[in-house]
């Protein structure tokens, strides 16, 4: 069996993440869910979702170890490891996946997390997750819980995602996980609008089984996927998604088509909305829309006994510029970034001659505000007058 060994690593939307170190325990994801965009992104070889490779779980132990027991903190991961930035476990393949009850891998690694005391978010659409081995393993100190729905309707669900639990399934391991105490995040990604609408009984329902929090965040289709499968997609939803976006508001970038700014608007609010009204903490898992949510990280603010988020990318000048009405960037010079190089993490068409530290690239984005990832692409932050503001109107703030 090949081992998967980027498992590890440092995200490239440090720019405007919270939670940049990710862990994958497995390459590849076999519930096969039709709009993934991991597959177009991170299937080169192909057979994505047929194809899966575990990772060795002793390369998070080794690391944890040389880190918290040796000092060994040279480079990007180490760095962020020595402040205990919490792991995003389950980026870009689901941990939890069938092949689990084969391999038990993550289990491995979950064992090995308890171990160190480390913190996660741990993101997957299995059940498997509320079996007793993995329960028990749960700790509210470190361990965040997040269950993703692109859709409470089962039958359009099992259309979209053929092997995974069906969403009432779903919404009670939720159920299960919050009678433990622990901090549950209800993730609506991808948001299938406008195919569909934001349904209030969805906010309703995640309240009643004591869900924290809920992220939103809309559907992105990769430029690179294959017609075949952008088909599946349209065949599964009955509506050409992408010609609605052209419709609606489209723009891309260099991996992604998605709606414009303007049109997500409205859906943003009103689930910040619909999410205060059931007494829960709102999150936007849009880019663009990250600085409108209720915490610095948009997937939530659990109480973890040790570590913190990463703090200084582009969503702290923005959240608080937001809110404050002036906006400063002065802290990118003075705060805390991870150590080492980044280049080796960039694909080499994000990479910039010269700048191969996460302060250096910040600092390169500062000064190009019409670049991507540079501060204005948060919706309501403008750049005029050689200096960035915040316009709050813009957000109806």
């Amino acid at each position: 069996m090949i081992n998967y060994k980027k498992n590890i690593s440092f995200k490239s939307i440090f720019y405007f993440c919270s939670l940049p170190l990710r862990l994958d325990s497995y390459r590849g994801c076999s519930f096969g869910c039709l709009y993934c965009f991991s597959q177009s992104l991170n299937n080169r070889n192909g057979n994505f979702n047929k194809n899966i490779y575990p990772a060795n779980p002793l390369k998070l132990s080794n690391i944890l170890n040389q880190v918290l027991n040796h000092d060994k903190n040279d480079g990007l991961v180490r760095s962020c490891i020595s402040k205990k930035i919490p792991f995003h476990f389950g980026c870009v393949s689901d941990p939890l996946q069938p092949i689990e009850l084969e391999y038990g891998v993550s289990y491995e690694h979950l064992i090995t997390l308890r171990k160190f005391e480390y913190p996660y978010y741990l993101c997957t659409k299995s059940d498997l997750v509320v079996k007793p081995k993995y329960l028990e393993l749960f700790d509210k100190n470190i361990s965040a819980i997040q269950i993703s729905f692109s859709t409470l309707n089962s039958e359009l669900a099992r259309k979209l995602e053929p092997t995974a639990p069906n969403p009432k399934i779903r919404i009670s391991v939720l159920d299960k996980l919050s009678s433990k105490g622990l901090y549950t995040v209800a993730r609506i990604q991808p948001f299938l609008f406008p195919r569909e609408n934001l349904n209030e009984d969805y906010f309703k329902i995640f309240s009643e089984v004591g869900v924290n929090h809920v992220v939103l965040e809309h559907l992105r289709i990769p430029t690179n996927s294959k017609m075949i499968g952008r088909n599946k997609l349209n065949n599964a939803l009955g509506i050409d998604m992408l010609n609605e976006y052209r419709r609606l508001g489209i723009k891309h970038s260099r991996v992604n088509y998605e709606l414009t700014s303007q049109s997500k608007l409205r859906n943003v609010l009103l689930a910040k909305q619909l999410a205060h009204k059931y007494k829960m903490s709102f999150g936007s898992g849009d880019n663009d829309f990250h600085h409108i949510s209720d915490s610095l990280c948009c997937c939530g603010s659990p109480h973890f006994k040790n570590g913190s988020i990463y703090e200084s990318h582009f969503g702290k000048g923005a959240f608080e510029g937001i809110r404050k009405g002036n906006i400063s960037f002065e802290y990118i010079d003075k705060n805390w970034h991870p150590c080492g190089s980044i280049k080796e993490q960039l694909n080499s068409d994000c990479r910039i001659p010269g700048k191969n530290t996460v302060a250096s690239l910040l600092k390169d984005k500062l000064s190009k505000p019409n670049s991507s990832n540079s501060p204005t692409s948060f919706y309501g932050i403008e750049y005029r007058n050689n200096r960035y503001i915040a316009n709050k109107t813009l957000l109806n703030l």
